[in-house]
């Protein structure tokens, strides 16, 4: 990495990078923000990205200072040769809301060539005093004529917003896209709201955004995470002017990991990116143990809490808690040791699990919807045991969507077309049964438009595993849904035994996560014991899944 060195003008970078306009590596380029600055000194003069390819280089305006307070050791690794692109020793810092014009990347439109698809990716830590409407990140245009046609008004190509001040540790990442050629012909696409989300402030996030100048879609990920999507009335705006990339403006927080890349990014290649964050790896979005109780005693809302992200996952709401009780009848009575995979760490000793008993209606858990969207990419799994008596396609885990309006297609004998129009009262977007005796895996993927076409080919898409779990015995159950394939995949102890193919991706809408059957019919009931319930972030692959051990070290036990 370069030492930091006298600012160089506006003018003379420009010309440099002018004359290496489309040199940018088809790997992208990264900006690690390692310069040679002292932690609290105010950031000085130009430093180079990770490549230290010439002429594509910083330059201060003013406020924002170094920080060793960095992300994590690692964040981004290519994904054809897995190289690793970024390792961290310090950051930017910024602690002003007015007056700071952050860090300047000159020429950036020419430099980058950001006329066509295109994929920006950098961490940030939101401090919690930011306000609303402070600039992380901002490419402006030439100014344009205003509506009244009376004069000319700034504009911009895109602008990466916090909207919301920060209230109960989360903020609102909102990106504006000006996508007109002229505001005297605002049609829509001026000043448009794409791609926002809520996350945690005080919290380091990988921020990846993605556009494709032919479909003009604009699709925002947080943590590997698909969030938000929108399309631009027209192609994005860039009109040839030559102008900076700007960081941190009124901004409260710190940025680091800056990534550019020459092309819009797979869903896949997003998620392989944050996967491949040394220090975080897959996290656990929610980890429920049913250890908070004793033995007989009913559940109580803040005993069911999520003990691995409590912040996303509220207390509960028990529909018939005296069906169910704690119970000592764990996994298997030598398997004493909960680890994270094969030759992961210690999480636990195997204490309590939860048992769901007959009733005459459905008896469930419900855990409100998340403060953030639903994952793209995700992995659900548990430990279950059939007590005898659970009537056929009993509910096991579910996550659920809000009410919508469906409009059905039903094409006739005679060749015409009926419209059946209904509401769907929280439908699935995923969840595991027990069919006849074995593992269900279903998927409703209508898109959130309410349209259910074809006869509802996207609807209700099953699929049944072979091994029996209706046996009396404790089995190791895992669904992982990769978006980026539409693939649905249900494990029974470790082995992959069925799959769907969704005709759409699930759409990715808050919802709550039921645990228990939650049909209110007499004739479906719960008669079982659950353990473990853990979901994850990303698609685990099965050495990863649960595991219990008698002993560190020792092979997994089953039943």
């Amino acid at each position: 990495m370069k030492t930091s060195k006298s600012a160089l003008s506006f003018v003379a970078v420009c010309a440099v990078v002018a004359s290496l306009h489309g040199a940018v590596p088809e790997t992208g380029l990264t900006w690690n923000f390692d310069g040679s600055g002292v932690s609290g000194s105010t950031v000085a003069g130009t430093f180079a990205n990770a490549e230290g390819v010439q002429g594509y280089e910083f330059e201060t305006v003013g406020g924002m200072t170094w920080t060793n307070d960095v992300g994590v050791s690692e964040v981004f690794s290519d994904i054809r040769w897995d190289n690793l692109l970024c390792t961290n020793a310090t950051a930017l810092y910024e602690n002003k809301t007015g007056g700071s014009n952050g860090v300047r990347l000159p020429g950036a439109t020419e430099a980058l060539g950001l006329t066509n698809d295109f994929t920006i990716e950098f961490m940030i830590k939101v401090g919690a005093g930011n306000q609303a409407w402070s600039r992380i990140l901002t490419l402006n245009r030439a100014p344009v004529l205003n509506s009244a046609g009376t004069g000319n008004e700034n504009a911009f190509a895109f602008i990466f917003q916090t909207s919301t001040t920060v209230v109960d540790g989360f903020t609102s990442l909102h990106v504006r896209i000006d996508s007109q050629t002229n505001h005297w012909e605002r049609t829509g696409g001026f000043n448009q709201a794409c791609c926002s989300t809520s996350f945690t402030a005080e919290q380091w996030h990988l921020i990846s955004f993605t556009y494709e100048y032919a479909t003009k879609t604009a699709t925002m990920y947080v943590d590997g995470a698909r969030v938000a999507s929108a399309t631009t009335t027209h192609p994005m705006q860039f009109d040839g002017t030559n102008n900076p990339l700007i960081l941190g403006e009124r901004f409260v927080g710190a940025l680091d990991c800056l990534k550019f890349t020459p092309r819009a990014l797979k869903a896949s290649e997003v998620m392989y990116s944050y996967m491949k964050r040394g220090e975080l790896g897959l996290p656990t979005l929610g980890h429920w143990r049913f250890e908070n109780g004793q033995v007989g005693a009913n559940p109580t809302a803040s005993d069911l809490v999520s003990s691995a992200n409590a912040a996303y996952w509220p207390k509960p709401a028990l529909s018939q808690p005296v069906a169910m009780t704690y119970t000592n009848e764990v996994y298997s009575s030598g398997a004493k040791f909960l680890v994270d995979g094969e030759n992961g760490d210690l999480i636990g000793t195997n204490a309590q699990a939860l048992t769901f008993a007959k009733w005459n209606i459905g008896t469930y858990a419900l855990f409100p919807a998340t403060r953030t969207s639903v994952l793209s990419n995700f992995t659900a799994e548990c430990f279950f045991k059939d007590n005898g008596a659970a009537s056929q396609f009993t509910t096991i885990l579910s996550m659920r969507r809000p009410d919508v309006t469906y409009e059905e297609y039903v094409e006739n004998g005679d060749g015409s077309v009926t419209t059946n129009k209904t509401v769907a009262n929280n439908i699935a977007l995923w969840f595991m049964t027990v069919g006849a005796t074995s593992l269900r895996i279903r998927a409703d993927c209508v898109p959130e438009t309410g349209v259910k076409p074809n006869n509802g080919r996207n609807w209700n898409q099953c699929a049944d595993c072979t091994t029996s779990i209706k046996d009396g015995k404790w089995h190791h159950l895992a669904v992982t849904y990769d978006y980026a394939t539409s693939n649905l995949t249900a494990y029974v102890d470790y082995r992959q035994e069925a799959s769907v193919k969704t005709s759409y991706p699930l759409p990715i809408l808050p919802g709550q996560l039921e645990i228990g059957a939650s049909n209110a019919n007499a004739s479906r009931w719960a008669d079982y014991t659950i353990d473990e319930v853990r979901i994850s972030e990303g698609v685990l692959p099965t050495s990863s899944f649960l595991r219990f051990r008698a002993a560190l070290g020792t092979t997994v036990l089953l039943r």
